[in-house]
């Protein structure tokens, strides 16, 4: 036979005092202050991923820059381009005018068709060194575009002529595809 077994069961019943209540209240604020927590870390979290993303933007931007000079006793007229940025640029387009005519040509045979239409009968001797489209031009990198040694002039002066009748228009984008133009035309209007 098996054994018999009672089980007695007290029921005992909740208190309904000020105790509970608080209890209840304070239980209630814990969760709505985990709620608010969540909220603010959620909303930071993305603020972050958001300057991270500026940041990685702004890390590999490219910069192209440009420099005229003259040195008097070499007769020599330089014109510098460099990337200044601090990610590679990535050359989409080059396009060069001289008087209002676009020129046509790729790399340095472009800057000698320039100097050959700018200078005329002037004698001049000419260094070129230029990139061309698709080329990446690393952070740094600095072309001593094109140089021009003149033989009866001045210097100066033929830098105030390129300056007045070159355009030079750069189109490139940085490995991230943001796209960026450098305009000569816009830097002659600043100086």
């Amino acid at each position: 036979m098996e054994p018999i077994q009672d089980y007695v069961v007290n029921l005992v019943t909740a208190q309904s005092g000020w105790l509970s209540e608080v209890s209840t209240l304070l239980t209630a604020v814990v969760a709505f202050a985990s709620v608010f927590v969540a909220c603010v870390a959620v909303r930071l979290s993305a603020r972050q991923i958001k300057m991270h993303e500026q940041h990685n933007r702004r890390m590999a931007t490219p910069h192209l820059s440009a420099w005229n000079s003259t040195d008097v006793e070499t007769r020599s007229y330089c014109f510098t381009l460099e990337n200044n940025g601090l990610g590679p640029a990535i050359i989409r387009e080059v396009c060069l005018w001289v008087d209002g005519v676009q020129l046509q040509g790729e790399g340095p045979d472009l800057l000698e068709a320039a100097s050959r239409r700018l200078f005329g009968a002037i004698p001049y001797e000419q260094h070129a060194e230029w990139f061309i489209v698709g080329e990446f031009i690393p952070p740094g990198k600095k072309f001593n575009t094109t140089t021009v040694m003149l033989e009866d002039h001045e210097p100066a002066a033929v830098m105030a002529i390129a300056k007045s009748r070159l355009r030079l228009l750069i189109r490139y984008d940085s490995i991230l595809g943001n796209s960026y133009v450098y305009d000569s035309d816009s830097w002659r209007d600043l100086q």
